[in-house]
């Protein structure tokens, strides 16, 4: 049996042979799968040899044929960082909508659009105990408490969700701060881990 390859591996018994492939050795075979297997890449040197070298060290990275070597110019590797930092302020956006909706885990919808209106008739009863609360009135009859008991419950809950999300907020800013700063990929990598790591924790 004779493997050969051209932009992959042919088996001679099994089919046809691409023209302008070359014969690999079957013990070079094995050496080459064993190191793709490893992590390593398969690629055709200037002869259209079968070599493995390491995967490019970013994706913008070029395969320089004479030196099998990955190469990658100022402007390219400027453009690669700028893409890398868009997606990484996008994911902190993202983390950050996680986290807030960590805080609302467990109501429905119709009960969070509701929070805003709740709050504003909750502050409003404590300022002028004659204003009128008809959303808290309903919900207080229907669950069966007071009515002052709800208001109280209303203000000390929107009170912790805006301890909360001002928590997230001012997390996602100082964070955002960073990135603007950082120059280096090294430096990316370690604020994606600080990102990823982020939790919210409330003293």
């Amino acid at each position: 049996m004779t493997i050969y390859f051209k932009n992959g591996f042919y088996d001679e018994t099994l089919g046809s042979v691409p023209e302008g492939a070359v014969a690999v050795r079957a013990e070079e075979y094995a050496l080459l799968l064993a190191g793709q297997a490893q992590g390593g890449q398969i690629a055709a040197d200037a002869d259209g040899k079968p070599v493995l070298i390491p995967q490019p060290p970013t994706p913008a990275h070029e395969l320089n044929l004479e030196t099998m070597t990955w190469e990658i110019g100022e402007e390219q590797a400027a453009a690669y960082f700028a893409k890398q930092k868009t997606a990484l302020a996008n994911r902190l956006a993202e983390k950050a909508d996680e986290l807030k909706n960590s805080l609302l885990a467990g109501y429905p919808q119709v009960e969070i659009d509701s929070f805003y209106r709740q709050e504003k008739e909750a502050l409003a009863r404590q300022a002028d105990n004659n204003a009128p609360t008809p959303m808290l009135a309903q919900i207080a009859a229907a669950r069966g408490v007071e009515l002052d008991v709800l208001i109280g419950k209303v203000i000390e809950k929107s009170a912790r969700l805006a301890v909360s999300a001002g928590a997230i907020i001012g997390k996602r800013q100082q964070l955002e701060d960073k990135l603007n700063t950082i120059e280096t990929a090294p430096g990316l990598d370690a604020l994606e881990k600080e990102i990823e790591e982020w939790t919210l924790n409330i003293g």
